[in-house]
């Protein structure tokens, strides 16, 4: 019968396993490749999902038995990602080292991106019973257009881009629940609200925030040993500038009763409303070092830590951090292998750039889940792929 629960729970939260930003790896590349002035990129998309319950190995197996008596854990499952359909960027071509502002480009970027959480509670499941208890379960769906400003001051690159959104669904983290034995049948009372864009929704408005800096080079480092060539950088992404409104919501209620193997589900009326209620994007703060041990730009290291606040959670605040591991074969390849804890999940894996004269494809695998060794173990996976076009 439990099974049955999460496998429901699970079916669900899939359905918010997309989403979307270009910018996400894309940061990095802020400098103009040499003699291009114009880039577009399309198709461009980095999704997964992951939980803490089963091995997707396990799942292949013919027989499946899970003994949620023997575990106090609450049950996790994880979604999200990244589309952008298209993007575009133009760069001047100044290249002249005495000018205050050496290079400078503009481009415009449409996104689409969801993310989706759901804590199940370990009572939920339980079959002693539990009066009015709650679990976390949020989820939320923008889509939107920015607007990225790239210039370089002296020695600085810096991106700024404003963005405007817009909310389709939002479901906030208070699923409330009842789940009581009677007579031998396994009883789960529900409740949960979710908000959607019934064209009664307001934009927001948002600002992100990019700048790289040749820390080393500035302080003479790299010219007394080449093993010290590192830049540094700062990632700030989802500032808020004005909230986006939903006003137009939808109270979903219902039972969920379990016999044996026998399964019934009792819908109530949904319930319709207004509620004002206002909604942000997640906001992100990442600090990172780029650092080349060899005299090239053939082999780099790129720890990053910083955190981030998403709504979605009723704890929202969270740890970022990890390390990137690059090989990069000028004009034909990069390779690079990740291990980050990023967006409340381990992400394992790598990524490869291909470049092909103008054109570029880029493509990663990733193992990902909420512990570090669930994540070796194929508790969850992500896959990433983009195509662009430089000229």
């Amino acid at each position: 019968m439990k099974n049955l629960i999460i496998a429901l729970c699970i079916l669900f939260f899939v359905s918010f396993s997309i989403g979307a930003d270009e910018t996400e790896d894309e940061e990095t590349k802020t400098i103009p490749k040499k003699n291009i002035k114009y880039e577009i990129g399309f198709s461009i998309i980095d999704v997964g999902l992951s939980n803490n319950l089963m091995s997707i190995i396990y799942l292949l197996k013919n027989d499946i038995e899970i003994d949620l008596d023997k575990s106090n854990d609450d049950i996790k499952v994880i979604s999200n990602g990244f589309i952008t359909p298209l993007y575009f960027r133009y760069y001047t071509n100044n290249k002249e080292e005495d000018k205050l502002v050496n290079w400078l480009g503009f481009g415009v970027s449409t996104f689409f991106e969801a993310f989706g959480y759901a804590g199940i509670s370990n009572t939920l499941i339980s079959l002693g019973g539990t009066a009015n208890s709650k679990s976390e379960v949020g989820a939320s769906v923008f889509a939107g257009i920015g607007a990225p400003f790239y210039f370089n001051i002296k020695k600085f690159n810096i991106t700024l881009q404003p963005s405007v959104y817009f909310p389709f669904l939002y479901i906030d983290p208070d699923m409330s629940y009842v789940n009581y034995i009677n007579d031998s049948e396994f009883v789960i009372n529900y409740s949960l609200r979710v908000y959607s864009n019934e064209l009664s929704a307001l934009p927001g408005f948002d600002f992100k925030i990019y700048a790289e800096y040749p820390l080393s080079e500035v302080l003479g480092l790299k010219e007394k040993n080449n093993m010290l060539d590192f830049d540094v950088g700062l990632n700030i992404s989802g500032i808020p500038i004005i909230p986006s409104t939903m006003k137009d919501y939808m109270e979903i209620s219902g039972l969920i009763k379990l016999k044996e193997f026998d399964f019934s589900a009792e819908v109530n009326d949904t319930v319709y409303g207004k509620d004002k209620l206002m909604v942000f994007r997640p906001f992100k703060m990442l600090a990172w070092v780029n650092w080349r041990p060899i005299d090239s730009l053939l082999l780099s290291f790129v720890p990053v830590f910083g955190f981030s606040v998403n709504p979605i959670y009723t704890q929202p605040v969270s740890f970022e951090g990890g390390l990137t591991t690059s090989l990069d074969i000028k004009d034909f390849f990069i390779v690079s292998l990740v291990v980050n804890y990023t967006d409340r999940y381990r992400k394992n894996g790598f990524t490869t750039v291909f470049y092909f004269t103008n054109f570029e494809i880029d493509f990663g695998l990733y193992l990902r889940a909420e512990d570090f060794i669930q994540a070796w173990q194929m508790y969850g996976i992500g896959a990433k792929l983009g195509f662009k076009y430089r000229w």
